[in-house]
């Protein structure tokens, strides 16, 4: 119980909670609402940080021992010197990246990068300050020998506390770490690594951009079966609206033409374009032959010796005897009864005269009778009323000088999952702009301002899949960006580093889409949320492990791969892979489908992958292509070797430290152990020699920097901390 980290631990997941509640309400502040993606997601995220970089942070403090002289303070102020720029590192360059990634125009994606990136940094400063003075409180109680949570009770034992290494760090360190860099597991760990990676790319060329309406409601509930009816017993698919905008002159012979269906009109006019598209239905989409109002207009105006549609009163009179003579009469030949004063009474007569049969109207007849057209009622004696049909068809400008848009309506064929939605969507566009282009050819100019566009109703929602791919890739590739540079300056300027460490992130996205063909699981908004926050949980499994291997100063790139998998590993493998996984599991158990995959499956699929990349892959290619040792550091333990501040392989040093992130303590021997003695932890441990300057072959050039070292006396053990740099 006093050995125990409970109360650190709930203080950790305080400061992490803390965190997304200080990110929520700085844009509740400003104004910019939450989404439920937001609470779904962007916690799970801060876990993974969060929880990565506390077990980081405890464990290296566990592994360190206390100086002579030095105080818990002091300790824990040296050891954040140590972890701080890798926890920088992450958090600086996934808050960036998630801002940069605020610039799409995805609403689900920029709040989702907002929420995140702001958590992201709030989560990083509350580490170091507050998370490490709750370190240095539980350390204080742990020193004086009090429980656990119970802190008010001392213990009455007072033997000496023995603490063993866990279990994941002895695996990690004595059994996985020497597997892993065997010569021929390295060799098959890199063909499979490459051959899946290869693969995935090629399932993911087939994943599907879709968001099925099924899998945003329960398993039970009714609107399956409603889905279901609808896929199955409908013969027509929704109407589509073709918007012809301003500045076109409907009165114009030339443009009638170019938008008519009817005798004299175009062969590629808007009405006879759509009436070939719905001869192909099967590609296009579209089912049936545009209503065309201009046609049913020109049918209506017809003047005729029967009834005709179009009919003013030549004779009318009122109860008060006003004459009405030429205002527009109904097409039923029998007059409605007069109900009111002002019902008009008289005889009927053509609008336009007989001499106009199989004529069109004029200019000014075209404008006089539309507004009556749009205001009659089909009927037994005329169907060519435009009211049911076109009553909202038309926007006339002002006066009703002319028309400001209007539209032709038809129908798409059945509609039965996302993909036929989106490409219904994607094809009517093509046929809009079709039909823009032939009615501006022939020298014919509607204006700048006149656009052909179609619209649908469920089109608001599917138009984002039209450009996801293209979002998706913009969005991903600003991400990497600011990860990169970041990466680029925080490991001394290390170019080779920075790459692996982006094709490593790389790999768990390419990796994650082609898993995501094979479990079923769609392309869209929600996924690619998730992918963007796959490039933050991927930056805690490779940076660490990166930043680890660059600061070893091992020999070899197999002993600095097989000492960053033990001494990194279990604090990579604890704080971010174990800590979400019981997490993610109860998502498996979700009512919603969309919980089932979205969440559970994708968020399982990137923590492993995440896990996997980061533990397995990026230590195995390290150890081929990683970057040589740093030299700056490399002279820096060099130093402190001369100064007698680190210890030596034959352990005569007498001021030594248990544990470094150098990394020049091998990971070949087994640890014995651990005691608490004057708040620091002994460890009787066989050092594997560091690499040095007279017997590394990648480190003869650093002969003639060490010609230029200062006197031996300035790196007493005195003042060695104003003299050395510590990176």
């Amino acid at each position: 119980m006093v050995d125990s980290k409970v109360t650190l631990g709930l203080g950790g997941i305080t400061v992490i909670l803390l965190s997304v509640f200080a990110s929520m309400g700085v844009y509740a502040f400003i104004g910019i609402p939450t989404t439920l993606i937001i609470i779904e997601v962007v916690p799970f995220l801060i876990l993974a940080v969060g929880a990565d970089n506390i077990f980081i942070l405890v464990l290296d403090y566990q592994r360190d021992i206390r100086r002579e002289g030095e105080t818990r303070q002091e300790q824990i102020g040296r050891v954040l010197g140590r972890v701080a720029p890798s926890m920088m590192m992450c958090g600086f360059s996934e808050s960036i990246a998630f801002f940069l990634g605020a610039i799409t125009e995805m609403p689900a994606v920029k709040t989702f990068a907002l929420y995140a990136a702001l958590a992201v940094l709030f989560d990083f400063i509350l580490q170091v300050t507050a998370f490490v003075a709750l370190l240095s409180i539980d350390t204080k109680r742990q020193e004086s020998g009090r429980f656990d949570i119970l802190w008010c009770l001392p213990t009455k034992s007072k033997e000496r506390l023995v603490r063993k290494p866990g279990f994941i760090q002895i695996f990690m360190k004595d059994y996985f770490a020497p597997f892993l860099t065997l010569k021929w597991i390295r060799a098959s760990t890199m063909i499979i690594f490459v051959g899946g990676f290869f693969t995935c790319i090629g399932l993911t060329l087939k994943l599907p951009v879709a968001l099925e309406q099924q899998v945003s409601v329960p398993e039970d509930s009714y609107l399956l079966a409603y889905f279901d009816a609808l896929a199955n017993d409908l013969r027509v698919g929704p109407p589509v609206y073709f918007v012809a905008t301003d500045g076109y002159d409907y009165t114009n012979r030339t443009a009638q033409n170019k938008i008519c269906g009817g005798s004299g009109c175009n062969e590629d006019s808007l009405t006879q374009q759509i009436f070939f598209a719905a001869s192909i239905s099967e590609y296009t989409k579209i089912a049936l032959p545009a209503n065309s109002w201009i046609d049913d207009y020109f049918d209506w105006i017809q003047p005729g010796f029967g009834i005709s549609c179009c009919r003013q009163f030549s004779e009318s009179r009122y109860n008060d005897d006003r004459n009405r003579s030429g205002e527009f009469c109904p097409s039923s030949p029998d007059l409605p009864p007069q109900t009111e004063p002002d019902a008009p009474r008289g005889t009927c007569g053509t609008c336009l005269p007989l001499s106009q049969i199989g004529a069109r109207p004029d200019e000014s007849q075209f404008m006089e009778y539309l507004p009556d057209f749009v205001k009659d009622n089909p009927n037994e004696n005329c169907g060519k009323g435009g009211h049911a049909a076109y009553g909202d068809a038309l926007s006339f400008l002002p006066n009703n000088s002319g028309l400001k848009a209007s539209w032709f309506y038809t129908y798409h064929t059945v509609l039965k999952t996302s993909a036929d939605f989106t490409d219904a969507l994607y094809k009517a566009r093509i046929l809009a702009d079709d039909i823009e282009d032939a009615i501006r050819k022939d020298g014919y100019d509607p204006g700048p301002d006149f656009k052909v566009f179609p619209y649908s109703i469920f089109y608001v929602y599917y138009e984002q899949y039209i450009t996801m791919i293209e979002d998706a890739l913009l969005n991903i590739g600003v991400a990497l960006i600011p990860i990169f540079v970041i990466s680029f300056f925080m490991l001394s300027f290390d170019f080779l580093s920075a790459v692996i460490i982006i094709l490593t992130i790389i790999m768990v996205l390419v990796d994650t889409l082609g898993i995501m063909y094979l479990w079923s699981i769609d392309f869209n908004a929600i996924s690619l949320v998730n992918l963007v926050m796959a490039i933050g949980m991927s930056v805690e499994f490779v940076s660490h492990m990166a930043r680890t291997f660059r600061m070893c100063t091992l020999k070899t790139r197999v002993q600095r791969a097989q000492y960053t998998v033990g001494y990194m590993g279990p604090s990579v493998l604890s704080g971010v892979a174990m800590t979400n996984l019981p997490g993610i599991i109860v998502l498996a158990f979700a009512e919603s489908l969309i919980f089932q995959i979205f969440y559970f499956r994708m968020f399982l699929v990137i923590t492993l992958l995440g896990a996997v990349h980061g533990l397995i892959f990026l230590p195995v290619a390290l150890s081929y292509i990683g970057p040589p040792i740093n030299k700056a550091r490399l002279l820096q333990v060099q130093q402190e070797r001369r100064a007698g501040i680190r210890k030596m392989p034959d352990g005569k040093s007498s001021d030594s430290e248990m544990l470094d992130t150098s990394g020049e303590h091998g990971m070949s021997t087994k640890e014995n152990n651990y005691t608490y003695q004057n708040g620091g932890m002994n460890n009787d441990h066989d050092y594997a020699e560091p690499a040095t300057i007279e017997t590394s072959m990648e480190e003869k050039d650093v002969q003639a920097d060490l010609k230029k070292l200062p006197p031996l006396k300035k790196f007493a053990p005195s003042n060695n901390e104003e003299q050395l740099t510590d990176l």
